[in-house]
């Protein structure tokens, strides 16, 4: 990363120390970093490959078998951080401060005078490590929920894909209809689109993640301009139905249903009312 011209070590510290996203960069301890940024071009360029890495490391993780006992070696790291995070005398991280409130103690006392002051960079080092140490217990706990699981991939249940489904769609705002027609592309097979929704001129496009795993939405236009997206995926959520439930979730203007087709979990939004929902589904009909 550090090709080009020449910039002090601090910066590149502070790049490399920044999560992919960017929230980091409000915290104080990064005001220099995020100003230079917006001052030199090449310096954002260089940045915004670094986090571009890190973001596709992270993608590469997913779906990958961790090693039995992983999560624990994991909680036993963040506890031994912390412990000794609470143990660090305040001197250690008040940086320069500490050092020139010490007195002189004449030119005999060197051996006397404790542990020698930590350098500018180790201080600079300290400050990203205690700020981070927050967001790194977050992250870790995180991707301890996810070992747990057994197979790379957190515990499914109806509220969380709910949750999901609906910032998917807001995500998919702009992306909705720019993808293959099913009618002239066939869809991957193991993410068939669902026989119990009318699908007459949907489009289908990959989805690299949704609910951590590989899926498929297909995106059903609307009378009126309206939307629906049928998002296909291999999951198991327990107590899911088996068909499109006769009364969807409902949130603000949105509606969703979700069931489970054997190995499928099936989740659709719209941006319309519940009458229009149940148009464009197959419910069973009345049992004589």
């Amino acid at each position: 990363m550090q090709s080009g011209p020449k910039r002090p070590d601090r910066l590149w510290e502070a790049a490399e120390a920044v999560r992919p996203g960017g929230e980091d960069l409000s915290d104080p301890a990064f005001a220099e970093l995020r100003e230079q940024l917006a001052a030199d071009p090449a310096l954002a360029a260089a940045y915004a490959r670094l986090k571009r890495l890190d973001e596709r490391i992270g993608e590469a993780f997913q779906g990958i078998q961790p090693r039995a006992g992983l999560e624990r070696r994991i909680l036993e790291r963040l506890a031994e951080a912390q412990e000794a995070r609470e143990q660090m005398p305040e001197g250690e991280v008040s940086g320069e401060a500490g050092a020139s409130n010490l007195p002189d103690q004449g030119p005999g006392a060197q051996g006397l005078a404790g542990p020698k002051p930590r350098s500018k960079r180790q201080r600079r080092r300290g400050i990203f490590w205690l700020s981070g140490v927050g967001a790194l217990a977050a992250a870790a706990s995180v991707l301890v929920a996810v070992l747990i699981s057994g197979q790379g991939r957190t515990v499914l249940d109806e509220p969380a894909v709910r949750v999901a489904a609906l910032d998917q769609f807001e995500e998919d705002a702009n992306l909705f209809g720019r993808g293959l027609r099913v009618s002239e592309r066939v869809p991957p097979e193991r993410f068939p689109p669902s026989p119990d929704v009318h699908i007459v001129g949907a489009r289908w496009r990959r989805l690299r993640s949704f609910l951590g795993r590989e899926a498929v939405a297909y995106d059903i236009p609307l009378r009126g301009g309206g939307r629906a997206t049928l998002y296909a995926t291999r999951a198991s959520v327990p107590g899911l139905p088996s068909a499109p439930p006769p009364v969807p979730f409902s949130s603000g203007r949105r509606c969703l249903a979700a069931w489970q087709a054997g190995p499928l979990l099936y989740v659709l939004v719209l941006d319309q009312s519940p009458q229009v929902y149940r148009r464009l589904v197959v419910l069973p009909g009345p049992i004589t």
